[in-house]
């Protein structure tokens, strides 16, 4: 039984530790898959804008990248994270389109949730989830990188970096 309580023990101890040392310094932690070798088309929506009219993805293909940010606002990582991607945004919407894709809540909500603080980059209402399921999405605080081209280059599970929104940008 001992033996049983120290081996318990010591793999808590290593996740712990593995959590501290995997965590980016900006933000907790982070799970990447790199597509860069076998890119795939993105899918492209049509969502309800929180600001009226459509959000269509295809209208920023092939002029520049995007980041879908699929987010709630009961997410505390989303907490976090929001108000650094809209910085973010802020500096690079030249550049780069983000499209926060709230995942199955009431707009008034959402609504709230923005204005309180302070978010600018344009916010599709994912009412039903049709497409975090065709995102194939099961979590929040989860980032899809699309490039120019309209390829999925990346999946950031968890905070994304400036690092990964510059290399998005510079990407052929």
């Amino acid at each position: 039984m001992k033996n049983k309580i120290a081996v318990v023990l010591l793999i808590l101890a290593t996740a712990v530790v593995a959590f501290v040392l995997l965590k980016p310094e900006d933000g907790g932690p982070s799970f990447v898959v790199d597509m860069t070798k076998g890119l795939s088309p993105a899918p492209n929506f049509v969502l309800p804008s929180l600001a009226g009219g459509e959000i269509k993805l295809s209208e920023y293909l092939g002029r520049k990248p995007v980041i879908l940010d699929f987010w709630t606002t009961w997410c505390l990582n989303c907490r976090r994270s929001m108000p650094r991607l809209n910085e973010w945004y802020k500096t690079y919407k030249n550049e780069l389109e983000v499209i926060g894709v709230n995942i199955e809540e009431e707009p008034e909500t959402v609504r709230r949730f923005i204005a309180e603080r302070g978010i600018v980059f344009p916010i599709a209402l994912d009412r039903h989830g049709e497409v975090k399921r065709l995102y194939n999405i099961n979590y929040t605080n989860v980032h899809a990188l699309i490039n120019k081209q309209g390829q999925i280059a990346r999946i950031i599970f968890g905070d994304i970096t400036e690092e990964y929104i510059k290399a998005l940008i510079i990407a052929k």
